[in-house]
């Protein structure tokens, strides 16, 4: 069996090559434009002049059909537009990262093999990368990677089980909230057909919880796919927020039926916001068993939330759930190479929020009015703390706060992250740009003159 071998082309190749695609990029863009959309038109104008008894389930149908494919539309649209750019982005990470110098106490041999595990990881989620790709990383000889690199679309097969899986439960979902409708002629021929009522929902818990879920998938999916970030992973999340959704609103309904809790509207408010937010349900369950004094129930909330770190919305924190990351100190611990490579989130937002959880993390839970005092002094992350430390200024307002800087440097140093950051934000030994020398000229022969430095 033969290996995909990249084949070079010349310049004048590679520019016949791009015409060739831009010219057919236009005929298809002309295609969509000129015959596929007025097409639609036509097709959705058409249920006009259906017998008035099927207008409303041509309707029905046609929402049905979008609303349950537009995930997996969006799944396809990502495998057919995924860019090579991806790998030189990594590696341009990773170098400003400084993993691809040889650190200290690390040889030749040593260096390689790490490039080369970070080479692996890119594969296994992006596709196997040739040997000639390894070798020039290596070398730290930086050459132009084409598609043709890309040997293979790693994933992209055992992600097709969770897109079909999620399909389904939406499917499922959308048929219960909006069922056939009533299509005999006798009802026709008495009624008045309204084409809203085939938008018309049918309004329960249930069927709430799972517009709920929708509601908040669908936007994430949609986010993922702009950011190229569109995996299998996401698809199991739509899975398990459903089947959450569905499972809380049995609960939510059958306590509520014993205790009356809540009213109608109230039940179907909290029914959706079930399926927008599962956790919502374990919130109201335990705010009841806290009144019983004989039970213990835990908090599932954490001591250091993710929402503490600047910048990081409700969408940011499920992503990074999806990369075991749930609180401020698995932030500050966490692989900077992986959220880079998994998470397509911008690479500075991403050091700058580990950057936070390290201060956070050193500073502790109950450090509200220390993390007030060092904002007010522009001070929000652990590089800049040490930079201010540095100089002597007082971080803190009274002194028994100002007798713990000496401890907190200490704690952030500890952080293995924290030479990472430094070398992404051009503060550490080796990213400094190189202070330039004097240079002596020398002395000319039997002169007297002092030497000088050139300038």
């Amino acid at each position: 069996m033969t290996k995909n071998v990249p084949v070079e082309l010349s310049p004048e190749e590679e520019e016949s090559l791009s015409k060739q695609r831009e010219k057919w990029s236009q005929r298809r863009a002309a295609l969509v434009m000129f015959v596929a959309a007025p097409a639609l038109i036509s097709l959705v104008g058409g249920v006009a002049v259906l017998p008035e008894h099927l207008q409303l389930v041509a309707i029905r149908a046609a929402l049905l059909l979008v609303v349950c494919l537009l995930p997996s539309i969006l799944w396809y649209l990502f495998i057919s537009t995924r860019r090579v750019s991806l790998l030189n982005e990594f590696l341009a990470n990773l170098d400003r990262l400084g993993l691809m110098r040889e650190q200290p106490g690390e040889g030749e041999v040593t260096r390689r093999r790490r490039i080369s595990g970070y080479l692996q990881r890119f594969g296994a989620v992006y596709g196997d990368l040739p040997e000639v790709v390894h070798r020039t990383v290596q070398e730290d000889r930086f050459e132009r990677y084409t598609r043709a690199h890309f040997s293979g679309a790693t994933g992209v097969t055992t992600a097709a089980i969770p897109v079909l899986a999620s399909t389904a439960l939406i499917s499922i979902g959308w048929l219960l909230t909006l069922p056939p409708v009533d299509v005999s002629t006798d009802r026709a021929a008495t009624e008045v057909v309204a084409w809203i009522e085939a938008l018309t929902p049918t309004v329960q818990p249930i069927t709430l919880a799972f517009l709920g879920a929708y509601f908040f998938s669908i936007q994430m999916l949609f986010r993922r796919y702009a950011l190229k970030d569109l995996r299998g992973s996401a698809y199991i999340s739509v899975s398990m927020r459903i089947v959450l959704a569905i499972i809380g609103v049995w609960v939510l309904t059958a306590v509520n039926e014993r205790l009356g809790l809540l009213g109608g509207g109230t039940l179907y408010a909290v029914a959706f916001a079930v399926g927008v937010f599962p956790l919502v349900l374990w919130q109201i369950i335990s705010h009841h068993l806290k009144k019983l004094r004989f039970l213990t129930v835990p908090s599932m909330r954490a001591a250091l939330p993710l929402d503490q770190l600047d910048g990081l919305s409700v969408w940011h924190q499920v992503r990074l759930e999806e990369e075991d990351i749930e609180n401020v100190p698995n932030m500050a611990t966490a692989d900077l190479v992986d959220l880079l490579l998994n998470t397509r989130l911008a690479p500075n937002r991403i050091i700058d929020w580990a950057d936070q959880a390290i201060l956070h993390t050193q500073l502790g839970p109950d450090a509200a009015d220390k993390r007030a005092q060092l904002h007010a002094r522009g001070v929000r992350n652990a590089t800049t703390f040490l930079q201010v430390a540095a100089t002597g200024a007082p971080l803190f307002d009274d002194e028994t706060h100002r007798k713990l800087v000496p401890a907190l440097e200490v704690g952030l140093r500890s952080n293995a992250n924290l030479q990472l950051i430094e070398c992404w934000r051009r503060i550490c030994e080796h990213a400094r740009p190189p202070v330039p020398q004097e240079v002596v000229l020398p002395v000319p022969v039997g002169g007297e003159r002092d030497q000088a430095p050139a300038r």
